[in-house]
């Protein structure tokens, strides 16, 4: 993201604190759950673990209406004992607000449509950067090891980043997340973890302490491209 984009979202997010005054947080975050910006009153607020919840809740909520309604869900709220969570949603991004609960003034429903006004001038800008291209991690993964057809690379929490050839990401990725997570059982410092069968082999590989990468091979060289894959990541992390 540009800097000029980031000032613009930055300040589109403090614009949502000015909102309410029981408002003391908001998290920009991908629909994946990815946190992009965030904007808070105070330090107790935890961008990564609300744009899981907005990740999680997305995919739900959205498999529920699909059973119910054709309809699409536009926003949905959580609240607690404490605290009140809105998410707003778009096709791409989340608009994800935490404020104070319990009080008359959390009433927040009122101005949900300056929230979603708020939310589309976002989503408008943050298109129009990725306009711009750029070569990303699995761009470089996938240039440098052709034969890849299946590839993700997820957050260590379990949720999608960049992905190629898979129709259900989330789905995949919380996979992914599970297996890698299995395999720290026996070490804090794993570094891959191989599923094979004939024909066929999975690789899930640490990248980095926050990221993973999912791949799968098929034919009878599916084996030696897994090893390729980790020599190349090898050489990535002592670059």
């Amino acid at each position: 993201m540009s800097s000029d984009t980031l000032a613009e979202v930055t300040s589109l997010l403090e614009n949502v604190i000015s909102l309410d005054k029981s408002i003391y947080g908001v998290v920009l975050c991908t629909k994946e759950g990815v946190p992009v910006a965030s904007f808070a009153l105070d330090d107790t607020m935890k961008a990564q673990f609300l744009s899981t919840i907005s990740a999680a809740l997305f995919w739900a909520g959205t498999t529920a209406l699909s059973y119910l309604s054709e309809s699409k869900a536009t926003y949905f709220s959580i609240e607690t004992p404490d605290d009140k969570i809105i998410a707003i949603l778009q096709p791409n991004y989340h608009l994800v607000i935490i404020l104070k609960a319990g009080k008359p003034e959390t009433d927040i429903e009122p101005i949900i449509p300056q929230l979603q006004s708020i939310a589309v001038r976002i989503e408008i800008l943050m298109s129009a950067n990725e306009l711009v291209p750029t070569e990303t991690t699995l761009d470089k993964i996938v240039k440098a090891i052709p034969e890849i057809q299946q590839a993700m690379i997820l957050t260590t929490e379990g949720l999608p980043v960049e992905a190629v050839g898979f129709e259900n990401n989330i789905e995949i990725a919380a996979l992914a997340g599970s297996i890698f997570a299995n395999g720290l059982t026996f070490s804090q410092v794993t570094e891959s973890v191989t599923i094979t069968a004939e024909g066929i082999a999975i690789l899930v590989n640490r990248i980095d302490q926050q990221r993973i990468l999912i791949v799968s091979f098929r034919g009878s060289q599916a084996l030696d491209s897994c090893k390729r894959v980790k020599n190349l990541l090898r050489k990535e992390d002592t670059s």
